[in-house]
């Protein structure tokens, strides 16, 4: 699941990701993202998420790239040489990714 700063993949910033295995759902990551300088987290995302920055902070946010690259570690450690399937929980999160990873 990935939760953003506003409604549009192609300007917006991830601001929490979690990943699980399916068939271990404690097997998990939960990651917090700093918001870039210039993608505000709009009224409408903080009233979905309650995400703001001062809860980002607290929870250990870092920039994208460095969570992208935890992200990354987390599917690599835990697939096991398996496959990686992704079960996106809508296509927002799909897009999201997409545009993360470029």
């Amino acid at each position: 699941d990935i939760e953003s700063s506003i409604t549009d993949h192609r300007f917006d910033t991830p601001l929490a990701m979690c990943v699980f295995q399916v068939d271990k759902p404690k097997v998990r990551v939960t990651l917090y993202v700093l918001p870039e300088d210039d993608v505000p987290i709009t009224a409408e995302a903080l009233s979905i998420h309650g995400l703001d920055s001062d809860v980002l902070e607290a929870r250990g946010a870092q920039p994208l790239g460095v969570q992208l690259r935890k992200l990354l570690e987390f599917l690599n450690d835990s697939a096991g040489g398996a496959r990686i399937v992704l079960v996106e929980h809508g296509e927002m999160d799909a897009l999201m990714l997409k545009s993360c990873l470029g």
